[in-house]
């Protein structure tokens, strides 16, 4: 299975991808941007996503808004720092 990592903070995309290499077997792409996770989706197919909210270029909502009205339906796992949903 291969899955799109879209954080911005190097340290955690490491561990997050190595961890889920190791125990769940994944092909894990990380993209540190929100740009290039949707440059990366128009060309690429990937079974999921692991996306953060906070990001760079394009925040991780208007990346999500952006991929949805493709109809790109890739199943996407948020995972974000935030305490609260503010959207």
């Amino acid at each position: 299975m291969r899955i799109l990592l879209v954080e911005d903070e190097p340290e955690l995309a490491l561990w997050l991808s190595k961890s889920l290499a190791r125990h769940g077997g994944f092909l894990v792409d990380w993209a540190n941007d929100g740009l290039v996770a949707d440059r990366r989706l128009q060309v690429e197919s990937f079974d999921a996503i692991v996306l953060d909210l906070g990001l760079p270029g394009m925040d991780g909502y208007t990346l999500l808004k952006t991929i949805r009205n493709r109809d790109d339906r890739t199943p996407v796992i948020i995972l974000t720092a935030r305490d609260v949903l503010t959207h």
